[in-house]
């Protein structure tokens, strides 16, 4: 993904990376949420669910 940057470019993007720490169960990223930040997963799962129209109870749609 970054391996077009210049180093100086490489090292600004490093030096923006901030480590976020979730727990099981946590909401990541709702629909509808502000576009603001990127998330790169380093280790274990994320669920991907949808809540559709009519529907009460997300679907489940992919594990990351």
């Amino acid at each position: 993904m970054f391996t077009a940057l210049e180093e100086k470019e490489f090292n600004i993007v490093v030096d923006a990376i901030e480590e976020v720490k979730g727990v099981a169960g946590e909401i990541i990223i709702k629909e509808g949420d502000q576009g603001d930040c990127m998330y790169v997963l380093e280790s274990g799962s994320l669920d991907c669910t949808k809540i559709f129209a009519g529907n009460k109870d997300p679907t489940h749609l992919k594990v990351y």
